[in-house]
């Protein structure tokens, strides 16, 4: 008895060193871009020696358009989107139309729960006065993202994989290292595997962004797989028609481009013959055709 004792406190003490000794000496387990002015590679989680590791506010983010880094504080309706509204895009076409009023948030590989992340940090520091969010399949899973959950833990979205842990966890530096260096890479599983709890929780992150936009104008634009054929990108098409539910069940107005454009060879937009997904500047300013008189028949969205 004296023996298992001593084996048991000697076990805490030597974790209670470990835990010290990670705290000065262990490096954070995980690096992405974050949301910086001077947009650098910077690490997601801030280091507390006494608190362990907390996520940053737009957890993994990156100011891929530099309004943070901007001197001034702009206001006016705030886009956030992909990929599909970054570069040439339409984004940046609608931009260039409407100047003074048009704010370009989006940022490349980014779904809905990482864009509910960007927005809650954008409102603190500029005035948005409505928002277009441009959704497509990317929408459903896309890049590394941590989201706090109402149950007090946290859901990991990493490649194809999700992985939910307390909350607590991250407390320690010594557990978080273990977590996120060998068990989400071992325990987490495919979230192909099951794809109504993906389409549960974009509706969660897309109920949240409505709340939280209140009163201001909030409109979606569900950008198609640029393919004819369903059969030539069936999972594209199906996750179209999952966010044409999403936004219909969560109750935000909606643009379905692919209804809205039909006869349109979607085909023919494309950036590369072999890329579904990304418009080129011409597919980009056909498509802007059909989204602004959508985005008009709001009074209150003001352009000029």
């Amino acid at each position: 008895m004296k023996k298992l004792l001593l084996l048991i406190v000697g076990t805490i003490f030597a974790l209670c060193i470990a835990e010290i000794l990670s705290r000065f000496y262990l490096p954070l387990p995980l690096r992405y871009d974050m949301v910086s002015a001077q947009n650098k590679r910077v690490e997601c989680y801030e280091p507390s020696f006494f608190g362990g590791y907390r996520p940053k506010s737009n957890t993994c983010g990156r100011d891929d358009n530099g309004l943070l880094a901007s001197t001034q504080s702009p206001s006016g309706i705030l886009i956030l989107g992909d990929s599909l509204s970054t570069s040439d895009g339409w984004a940046r076409a609608l931009q260039k139309r409407y100047p003074k009023r048009i704010i370009n948030g989006s940022v490349s590989g980014y779904d809905t729960c990482q864009e509910l992340h960007w927005f809650r940090e954008l409102d603190k520091r500029i005035q948005i006065d409505a928002v277009i969010l441009q959704m497509c399949p990317n929408d459903i899973g896309g890049s590394p993202v941590l989201v706090p959950k109402d149950d007090h833990t946290y859901r990991y979205f990493t490649g194809s994989r999700a992985f939910d842990f307390p909350r607590w966890i991250l407390r320690s530096h010594l557990l978080s290292y273990f977590m996120f260096q060998y068990a989400i890479e071992n325990i987490a599983a495919p979230l192909e595997e099951d794809p109504v709890q993906i389409e549960q929780h974009t509706r969660q992150c897309l109920r949240e962004l409505r709340n939280e936009v209140g009163n201001r104008p909030l409109h979606i634009i569900i950008f198609p797989v640029l393919s004819d054929d369903q059969n030539e990108h069936l999972k594209g098409w199906n996750s179209e028609q999952q966010l044409k539910s999403i936004a219909q069940d969560v109750g935000v107005s909606y643009l379905f481009l692919r209804d809205s454009m039909e006869g349109m060879a979607f085909s023919s937009l494309r950036e590369r013959p072999d890329d579904h997904v990304h418009p080129s500047a011409e597919g980009s300013i056909s498509l802007l055709e059909t989204i602004v008189p959508f985005l008009q028949k709001d009074s209150r969205l003001t352009f000029e």
